[in-house]
């Protein structure tokens, strides 16, 4: 069954239940930075930046153009 999403007024992907810690350990996985990344782009405001410039879509149906482009970044 397929879900219809209403406009959504900001972005779906979101980084607040990312925690960030440092360990001791000299082995790690090789995408473990991501989300301190998507924190760092939050954060900055590039997001906001995004959505501001990036005229793609006519409705927010879930997603937003910064959702996008940080997915294929």
């Amino acid at each position: 069954m397929r879900k219809q999403w209403s406009d959504q007024r900001r972005p779906m992907i979101t980084a607040r239940t990312i925690t960030c810690e440092m360990a001791d350990r000299t082995h790690a996985i090789a995408c473990g930075g991501i989300g301190a990344f998507h924190m760092l782009a939050i954060n900055t405001g590039l997001t906001k930046k995004i959505d501001a410039a990036v005229q793609l879509l006519k409705r927010h149906l879930p997603y937003h153009e910064s959702d996008h482009v940080l997915n294929m970044v």
